[in-house]
């Protein structure tokens, strides 16, 4: 009707590149597309089927998001946060909300077998496991993740980090810096945590930060029966992640965790190096 009495296009409808539109009206993160359905016609009837569906969602798609619910409506902090991350770049990526048991039914079990990743969410690009929601923030900050959706979408492929190898020569060693030990009865699954850290890893440093009361009430720690003690973020510096990637850094961790994880609904992760952290130190 507007139209119609000589009205002009408002300037938020026009098409984005006419004289006269108007960019505020308009999101530069890329939009939500619908989540994808693993199980398609036939359905997942075994794990063994939810793993081959997992390979073949990260085979055929450049980027895929692994998460608890849709971008739309993510279930969780994490996977809000890292879905949010990809549709600011704009890059155009797929989504698997492992949630969704009716159309894919043991996928969530099935991702963490595949990756060997205890969490959720899990981002793939170019068929590698980039990591979770700390590692694709740490990329995202320092400018690296858009590089690599934009490669992997122009069928480049993934940058493929590589560790840095040492010198050969003497093993350097280290002072101990501030190494935060949990010895608490009252805090069962925060000294346990703190026990298999020190006994895996080399530490130089080690925070705990028990982040549970600020998620009281989380769907997902109740479904695991905690009540207390399920959310945590912990910063590590130790010379063992040394020649590792940020992926092998964490599965190193996890690996460490194995006997904690299951009491445990969510681990935000920091990993460092002594020389990494001396870096920071001199650039600031």
């Amino acid at each position: 009707e507007h139209l119609g009495n000589g009205g002009e296009i408002p300037v938020g409808n026009l098409p984005e590149n006419a004289p006269g539109a108007d960019p505020r009206w308009r999101s530069r993160g890329a939009q939500a597309k619908p989540s994808l359905n693993l199980g398609g016609v036939a359905g997942i009837a075994s794990q063994a089927e939810a793993l081959d569906a997992v390979r073949q969602a990260v085979e055929e798609n450049p980027v895929v998001l692994f998460m608890k619910g849709t971008p739309a409506m993510p279930q969780c902090g994490f996977s809000a946060r890292t879905s949010g991350l990809l549709r600011e770049i704009g890059v155009p990526f797929e989504t698997v909300n492992v949630l969704d048991e009716n159309n894919n039914p043991g996928v969530r079990e099935a991702v963490k077998e595949f990756g060997q990743w205890p969490t959720i969410p899990q981002l793939y690009v170019s068929g590698q496991l980039v990591g979770g929601a700390d590692i694709v923030m740490e990329m995202y900050q320092k400018g690296e993740l858009e590089q690599m959706l934009v490669m992997a979408n122009e069928g480049a492929g993934a940058s493929g980090e590589q560790p840095e190898q040492n010198a050969a020569g003497d093993v350097p060693q280290y002072a101990t810096g501030n190494v935060q030990l949990i010895d608490d009865p009252n805090r069962p699954t925060a000294t346990e945590l703190c026990k298999a850290l020190k006994k895996n890893l080399a530490l130089v440093d080690l925070k705990v930060v028990d982040d549970s009361a600020a998620h009281e009430g989380d769907a997902g720690a109740l479904e695991m029966g905690l009540t207390s003690e399920s959310h945590f973020s912990v910063s590590i510096v130790s010379p063992d992640f040394a020649t590792l990637s940020r992926v092998q850094r964490q599965q190193k961790v996890y690996e460490a965790l194995s006997g904690v994880m299951p009491r445990i609904h969510a681990l935000s992760l920091v990993t460092q190096t002594p020389e990494e952290v001396n870096a920071d130190d001199d650039g600031q």
